[in-house]
């Protein structure tokens, strides 16, 4: 995966949460995933994709596999997001992601709640505990319109959101609040004329904008880079991707490099319904 970026509210959960209208015969990487802050359409009905992390060494024109990374090396670049695997129904709604560490042994999971076909809640659990759950609102149209988000135990509740959405029920905007029903943040969603998220920008309470994060994609339709910019529209971060793919159009692999020179190889399998 990628550097993370820090959304660490609700609304990373809830990005494509709420769509209820899709490609055919796709799947959605986002929600409970560590590929919620820029989710990723999947060819395919896909039953369980695993993602793994190792340094790249140089070798020739091109990168081989090196060591797994591990926690320490995933702090030092800037927080580079966890290895996973994720299971889902065949409705394509996430039933479990499960995060791993460099032995394979885990560090957390997040567990969906699903009544009629929906994603209706996730329990996010850390060393066998739950520690926090979401709860999510449908409108008429089946578009998600709210969450909650509580820690668990005491049942308390942390931050809410109400959403808005485009025609096809991709979100557009998440203003969230306190417990005391008071604005604390406010996030945008912009997508192309293929429906594929291309910029988020988030804002504090006052309206004014914190930072931009801006995603392009090569002919495949896939992330070919990631792109973070300051309040003042300046460049703080960068990700470069290139791929190989499987026969479905999925990538198996992928050559990440960051702006300080950091190249990581990504591998990834797949298990299909289809």
């Amino acid at each position: 995966m990628k550097k993370q970026f820090l959304l660490l509210t609700i609304a990373a959960v809830l990005i494509f949460s709420c769509t209820t209208e899709k490609p055919a015969r796709t799947t959605i990487l986002g929600e409970g995933t560590p590929y919620s802050n820029y989710p990723e359409i999947m060819n395919g009905k896909v039953k369980t994709v695993v993602e793994k992390n190792y340094w790249a060494i140089p070798d020739g024109d091109s990168y081989k596999k090196g060591n797994h990374l591990t926690k320490a090396d995933r702090d030092s670049i800037g927080g580079w997001t966890d290895d996973f695997e994720a299971v889902y129904d065949e409705n394509g709604v996430i039933l479990v992601c499960t995060a791993l560490d460099e032995m394979g042994n885990i560090t957390w999971k997040n567990e969906s709640v699903i009544e009629n076909k929906k994603l209706s809640g996730i329990n996010f659990i850390r060393r066998d505990t739950l520690r926090i759950y979401d709860q999510f609102k449908y409108g008429e149209n089946g578009f998600l319109i709210s969450g909650k988000r509580f820690r668990a135990g005491v049942d308390t509740l942390m931050v809410s959101v109400n959403i808005k959405t485009n025609m096809v029920g991709y979100p557009t905007e998440f203003q969230l609040f306190n417990p005391k029903c008071l604005p604390i943040e406010k996030y945008t969603q912009a997508y192309d004329e293929q429906n594929r998220f291309t910029k988020f920008e988030v804002f504090d309470k006052d309206g004014i904008i914190n930072y931009v994060h801006e995603v392009k994609y090569n002919y495949k339709n896939k992330v070919s880079e990631l792109i973070l910019k300051d309040k003042d529209n300046n460049i703080t971060s960068s990700n470069y991707f290139t791929y190989e793919y499987d026969e479905k159009g999925n990538w198996v692999k992928a050559i990440v490099k960051d702006d300080k020179n950091h190249v990581v190889i990504e591998e990834r399998s797949y298990t299909y319904f289809d």
